[in-house]
């Protein structure tokens, strides 16, 4: 190792510190000062994506086009720093964003297309554009629309399907012609193309090499679910600090200061390496080639070093994002500059902690671009130090650029848990299909080892933020309860026929955001939304006596089971002031009568107080529905059900109640079904008595109260186990399990 000769003026370094340091601190700052602009634009904007498309209402907006012009500066300026922060989960959201745009636009001619702003549909379009997003960001159409499918959609369809196919085609069919057509577009930095990194197909791997492979796997896995933990942590003690608008802008100043002198000091404090042998692949300097094919080049930058030497650290710290996953990906021998192990070692400590650092910050942001490149950190590291000391199965002059992919894969999966999607796209950028076995291996370690550590970074950040979203499968906790059991009550209902003064009142003195009406005799016949009684008194309905034809066909496509809101914050606000504008009614018109039954839904989803709590929390998922009215038997309504009623707190604090409303033996609320829910595990409940027919002696004992104290403790322990670490309960000990092969319902 030959040292180069560093600059000796201590003045010019400093001004070049000074000069790198604030244009890239410049970029970011302006990114930030755009988050005060538009708050929606900071972040990934997965979670709120994801939880619109689950059927969350929220109250803050998550698509507007404020947000949508700011994320997509914010996030241009950040890629350009290459601050530790990725594009992926900001594409995605941009993406979404265009698609919710489009669809709620009011441009000429798009009035008669009613259906587009439905919920369901403006449901698909947002799908349709988050796989835009990701074919746009990775140049993968495939890996979008599995994206799209895996890790955004709640529900797909065949339609679906199609559409994102089109949007994906029409995406990288653009990005090619800008690519080919606009000559700054080949540098690097603008789209994950990697083209062929082997140079050839890959040879076969030595069955000793899948040993190392899987060990790397699992390293990245742990890795990968440490970056999820840390990144949830930091952030809920971020949160708690409650600082302002400028508060956080000041926060990512600070922040970018401290990761770019890093940048910047560490080639400095390291050694230099000569120069390989000149090579068509590599160019060494700080320049590069200028030919059509520069975009598949690689560069060695030799920042202060002497001439015919570059340094390992600056390479890897000043190529850019897409630069760097090329170095650490390749794997043709002539394109493969040598990194020292000590350097790897050194980048892989460095990166990874500014990375979890940085991930929170009032910035667009994303984290699939840093988990490839501390993935292939790792990788490398692990290849270079196994193939230097000649170990069997590391003999491929190729074997350091695989071990590289299998650890940014591995990685990867450890953070998101996605795999089809992962495997998908990672084969689109390296143009190898020869490795799809191996690293399909490595996400099914990695997800595996995931799974037991920390939830999905994406899952973390929704619980977070607190957002009422569902799983796919229910929890286990919820296989003993019934509707009853967790509905809440009483419910305001609304008559069929009724003064335009009640209606305002009722609007006025809560702000629930659905209304079950009911007949004669209490009998649920229908279903309002607030914001359609709130459409039908600023229409002054009952002054006309029947509505035009239209828009009563408009009122009647909006049910309830398709009836999230999209308005946000913003419409919230508008709803808050449009109540304060009805409560100004003149009094005779608050005396009129307004009649409800031509606009609300006449056939409302609804579930008996016996309908199994599984069964309900799937209604939510794959139907959509944002509240469950509960009927008895003879249709009354007697409580209803929403998203939060099925969230683990809830569910833990319905659990504790009943455990508190014991006394000796007996069920203090066993008599009061009405007020509060009944003990499903209470042989006189009606419940039990429906299951006793058919439950054999082993079964009934399951009834008896010692053994629904025992079924009590059981759960609760599983509970307050799985909130101390955010597990799933599908991970807890087998104790936490429900009791296999039990018809009868334990005893809450």
């Amino acid at each position: 190792m030959a040292a180069a000769d560093p600059i000796e003026e201590t003045p010019r370094r400093l001004a070049a510190f000074g000069v790198y340091v604030s244009i890239n601190t410049g970029f970011v700052l302006v990114a930030a000062l755009l988050t005060v602009w538009a708050p929606q634009a900071r972040g990934s904007g997965l979670p709120a994506l994801k939880a619109y498309l689950n059927g969350v209402h929220q109250r803050k907006q998550w698509a507007s086009l404020p947000a949508l012009v700011a994320k997509s500066i914010g996030i241009t300026l950040v890629v350009a720093t290459a601050l530790p922060l990725g594009k992926e989960g900001p594409m995605v959201h941009i993406g979404a964003m265009v698609g919710a745009v489009v669809s709620r636009s009011k441009v000429c001619g798009l009035e008669r297309f009613l259906e587009l702003r439905l919920p369901r549909p403006q449901r698909e379009w947002v799908g349709m554009g988050a796989a835009a997003g990701v074919a746009a960001a990775f140049n993968a159409p495939l890996g979008g629309i599995l994206y799209s499918f895996e890790e955004v959609c709640s529900s797909w369809s065949a339609n679906l399907t199609w559409r994102s196919f089109i949007c994906s085609v029409v995406v990288v069919t653009t990005l090619s012609l800008f690519i080919h057509f606009v000559p700054l577009m080949h540098s690097e930095g603008f789209v994950l193309g990697l083209g062929s990194s082997s140079h050839g197909p890959s040879p076969p791997i030595n069955s000793l090499a899948f040993v190392w492979m899987a060990l790397l796997s699992l390293a990245g896995g742990i890795l990968g679910a440490l970056y999820n933990d840390l990144v949830v942590r930091i952030n809920r003690r971020r949160n708690s600090l409650r600082l302002g608008p400028f508060g956080r802008v000041a926060e990512v100043v600070l922040l970018s200061v401290a990761v770019f002198s890093v940048y910047f000091w560490l080639p400095v404090a390291t050694a230099c390496e000569p120069c390989p042998p000149s090579s068509e692949a590599v160019s060494c300097g700080s320049g590069g080639a200028h030919s059509d094919d520069a975009h598949a080049s690689i560069t060695l930058h030799g920042f202060d070093c002497a001439a015919g030497h570059y340094s390992p650290m600056a390479t890897l710290m000043h190529s850019g994002q897409e630069g760097v996953i090329k170095h650490l990906l390749s794997r043709h021998p002539s394109a493969t500059p040598p990194f020292p192990p000590l350097t790897l070692g050194l980048v892989l400590a460095v990166y990874y902690l500014l990375a979890i650092a940085s991930m929170g910050i009032a910035v667009p942001a994303g984290n699939f671009v840093p988990g490839i490149i501390i993935g292939g950190v790792l990788g490398r590291l692990t290849g270079e130090v196994l193939a230097g000391a000649k170990v069997p199965g590391s003999g491929a002059t190729d074997f350091p650029g695989v071990m590289a992919l299998v650890g940014a894969t591995a990685v990867l999966g450890g953070m998101t848990r996605m795999t089809l999607t992962i495997a998908v796209i990672l084969t689109e950028i390296t143009d190898d299909v020869h490795l799809l076995p191996t690293i399909m291996l490595a996400l099914a370690i990695s997800k595996a080892i995931g799974d037991r550590i920390s939830p999905s970074f994406d899952d973390g950040m929704i619980r977070l933020m607190r957002l009422p979203m569902l799983e796919d499968a229910p929890p286990a906790v919820l296989e003993p309860l019934v509707a009853r059991d967790v509905m809440a009550g009483p419910v305001l209902t609304l008559k069929e026929q009724l003064l335009v003064g009640d209606v305002v009142q009722i609007l006025a003195s809560n702000n629930h955001n659905g209304f079950p009406v009911v007949g004669v005799g209490g009998h649920i016949v229908g279903m309002l939304e607030r914001r359609q009684l709130l459409v039908l008194l600023q229409e002054r309905v009952w002054t006309i006596g029947t509505w035009a034809l239209t828009a009563r066909t408009r009122m009647r496509f909006i049910t309830s089971q398709d009836g999230s809101e999209t308005a946000g914050s913003r419409g919230s606000r508008r709803a808050g002031g449009a109540v304060h504008a009805l409560l100004a009614l003149d009094p005779r018109e608050k005396e009129r009568q307004i009649d409800l039954r031509p606009f609300m839904d006449p056939s409302p989803i609804l579930v008996g107080e016996l309908t199994p709590l599984p069964r309900v929390y799937r209604m939510f998922n794959e139907i959509g529905v944002r509240h469950l009215p509960v009927v008895d038997k003879m249709k009354r309504v007697s409580g209803i059900i929403t998203r939060k009623d099925l969230q683990h707190e809830s569910v833990e604090k319905r659990l504790e109640e009943f455990w508190m409303s014991k006394r000796g033996g007996r069920w203090a609320c066993e008599d009061s079904h009405a007020a509060q829910p009944s003990p499903v595990g209470d042989p006189q409940s009606p419940r039990a008595r429906v299951v006793a027919a058919d439950t054999s002696d082993e079964e009934v004992e399951m009834l008896q109260p010692s053994n629904r104290e025992a079924e009590q403790a059981r759960l609760l322990s599983c509970l307050t186990a799985d909130e101390g670490d955010g597990r799933k309960l599908s991970s807890a000990p087998a104790s936490c399990q429900p009791t296999p092969q039990r018809r009868a319902p334990a005893p809450i």
